[in-house]
């Protein structure tokens, strides 16, 4: 019985050996796969922030020296992707208001634009620009003189010239 009892005491040791560097690797392998899990997160949170940025969902402000930094919102979605995942916070970038105007110029004082002068595709291309100057017609520049408040320029003719 003793000689059993020491065998059965030995194979019970052996197996918490075994036991033991099991969990270590399955803990090790938790810890990998977690921090893969983290990378892959952390990426797609990235790629969405930027896609919010370019939408203007996002602003990007400036510190005193003139550097960007992340708009204080991106805080918050950072931390809902945390606890929901990535789908939370596709859920409330779907949600937001675009607060940057994208792809539109805004002029502060309502002025209009002044109209562009289109090049005739046949003229010369040493002609191209007096479609839109020829015999004292200079509305472009009369217009951008009046927006910058230079009301008293000159009027342009291609017979000074």
């Amino acid at each position: 019985m003793k000689r059993e009892r020491a065998t059965a005491e030995q194979e019970r040791d052996a197996l918490k050996t075994k036991l033991s560097a099991a969990e270590e690797r399955a803990t090790k392998a938790e810890k990998e796969r977690d921090t893969a899990n983290e990378t892959v997160l952390k990426t797609q949170v990235d790629a969405l922030l930027e896609a919010a940025y370019r939408e203007g969902k996002l602003r990007r402000g400036r510190d005193d020296e003139g550097k960007a930094l992340a708009s204080p919102k991106e805080t918050r979605l950072r931390r809902i992707a945390k606890e929901d995942g990535i789908e939370g916070v596709r859920v409330e970038l779907a949600e937001m208001d675009v607060v940057v105007p994208v792809g539109e110029r805004v002029l502060t004082d309502k002025t209009p634009e002044p109209k562009r002068a289109r090049p005739l595709r046949d003229a010369d291309p040493a002609e191209r620009h007096q479609p839109a100057l020829a015999d004292g017609d200079d509305d472009i520049l009369a217009e951008v003189a009046q927006q910058l408040g230079l009301d008293d320029m000159p009027r342009y003719s291609p017979k000074e010239v």
